[in-house]
């Protein structure tokens, strides 16, 4: 009941930001991400233009191919995006596209960055990414903050914490996602969120939960790879409506995929984990 009730709230999640999608003249894209448990797909963002096509780039160009998930930490979040190891970087960086309406609930992709200290300008890592696990912010997940100091009780007091803190205004809805999904909202405000994972969330899951050695990195290598779906605009998708459909792509029609292009050198980059107080 818990996996369909999930697959429910990222469907509805995702057909109200297909729909705000195709009020505008920009193409839809989806990235499919091959793993060894399988495949995870993320619908791209029109609203974050820089880091859509930067992404589209990378993928066209085959340059997340045999990366791997360098980093993996559970109710938190796995991060790949680089060659080799995965934890290299692209070698430049991206304006931040911070939006509002966009949080880290649960299925969120993100770029990862270097820490304010060297980056103020809280600019993106031009390849690193991490999709976004979390947790509910439930009653279990109130009572182990509060083992830790934190005085909310409830997940609207905790949620005000970060408005004030960061200057947020969460939405009704990113409120319920928060409380029913889950997600990372101590990262809002401070990392570009650029897609939503539409189908997969439970490869998210498996990849979250696998053993993993000092410094994060998965006992046994995660490969990837990447493959671009363009949508026309017209197309009208089919979200997920059960637990069992999430293991699909969406069904669309017009779909195809898109030609591999050239990509430059690459350096190391690594995401902090912030401070959930």
């Amino acid at each position: 009941m818990k996996k369909i009730l999930l697959s429910l709230l990222l469907s509805s999640f995702c057909s109200a930001t297909q729909a705000q999608n195709t009020n505008t003249n920009d193409s839809l894209f989806q990235v499919k991400i091959h793993t060894s448990l399988g495949d995870v797909v993320v619908q791209l963002y029109n609203e974050t233009p820089l880091h859509k096509a930067n992404f589209i780039k990378l993928v066209r160009s085959g340059y997340y191919n045999g990366s791997d998930f360098h980093r993996i930490i559970k109710g938190f979040m796995v991060q790949g995006g680089g060659k080799g190891s995965g934890a290299s970087d692209a070698g430049y960086k991206i304006p931040a596209e911070i939006l509002p309406q966009f949080c880290h609930q649960k299925g969120a992709l993100c770029a990862a960055r270097q820490g304010d200290g060297v980056n103020p300008k809280k600019e993106s890592s031009g390849s690193q990414f991490y999709i976004v696990q979390g947790e509910p912010i439930d009653a279990t997940f109130i009572s182990k903050m509060k083992a830790r100091g934190q005085a909310a009780n409830t997940a609207e007091e905790f949620l005000k914490m970060y408005e004030a803190q960061r200057g947020l205004a969460y939405s009704p809805e990113q409120i319920a996602n928060y409380k029913m999904i889950g997600g990372t909202p101590f990262l809002d405000g401070a990392y570009t969120v650029f897609g939503q994972v539409i189908n997969g969330i439970e490869v998210v899951d498996a990849l979250a939960a696998l053993p993993t050695q000092p410094g994060d990195k998965p006992v046994v290598k995660q490969e990837m790879t990447a493959e671009l779906i363009y949508i026309n605009p017209s197309t009208k998708i089919q979200p997920v409506s059960n637990s069992k459909s999430v293991k699909n792509s969406t069904a669309v029609d017009n779909i195809k995929t898109v030609a591999p292009a050239k990509i430059g050198k690459s350096k190391r980059i690594k995401i902090r984990k912030t401070s959930r107080k």
